[in-house]
């Protein structure tokens, strides 16, 4: 009897445990748009046509000499479908610049353009401070992909250095959204490992609770 009470106890802590235990997971970094995409789920596109800029993730933008929008003409820029004049509106983001999401996606990529072949250093942190850096070239007439992506989200991008000319580094687009999640047996899809570890653990805790409940009613009888 006293072992089945223990063995509920802990099956209940194992799923607390679970439930509050920090998502950890290393940032994967992409350069192929096509990739990205096989990788998440539907994504949301920012871009700088309009601005100062509406976004429903909560967005920001943090320069200390900006950040600066900018018309980059055809062919130096892919020409966006919005832009009536054929070119694309792009954010200039100075040394130091970042960008956080108030509410943190587990995939982002940026989109660089009109920067010529100067090399770049981004760095992408997650919500629990770890990161990574990455190295880019810009592509004269031509775009670079900077996709990253975490189960534990991420929480901003941050410049590190522009070469070259010493910046700015200029962004066309920024997409973002979450990661294809993996379906489960009887769970269905859309369901975290950590989602279903919490349901294993609580169900069992109470098949544990339910022999217990039954041996006691069975004793008083």
């Amino acid at each position: 009897m006293r072992r089945l009470l223990v063995l509920t106890i802990v099956s209940f802590a194992l799923a607390l445990v679970i439930a509050s235990a920090p998502v950890r997971g290393k940032i994967e970094v992409y350069t192929d748009p096509d990739s990205f995409r096989a990788a998440t789920g539907p994504l949301t596109e920012l871009d700088f046509e309009d601005h100062p800029v509406a976004d429903p993730a909560g967005s920001s933008f943090h320069d200390a000499f900006g950040p600066e929008y900018g018309f980059c003409s055809h062919p130096t820029c892919q020409p966006d479908p919005d832009n009536a004049d054929g070119g694309n509106v792009e954010i200039f983001l100075n040394h130091g610049a970042y960008v956080s999401f108030a509410v943190p996606p587990q995939a982002v990529m940026v989109i660089v353009e009109g920067i010529g072949d100067n090399p770049f250093t981004l760095k992408v942190s997650d919500v629990n401070g770890e990161a990574t850096n990455f190295d880019g070239r810009g592509v004269s007439y031509g775009v670079t992909y900077a996709g990253f992506a975490s189960v534990a989200r991420l929480s901003e991008v941050r410049v590190v250095s522009v070469g070259g000319t010493g910046g700015p580094i200029v962004f066309s687009a920024i997409l973002y959204g979450d990661l294809r999640q993996p379906e489960v047996a009887g769970v269905g899809p859309g369901n975290s490992l950590a989602t279903v570890g919490v349901a294993a653990a609580v169900v069992g805790g109470l098949a544990v609770f339910g022999i217990f409940l039954y041996r006691v009613r069975s004793r008083r009888e």
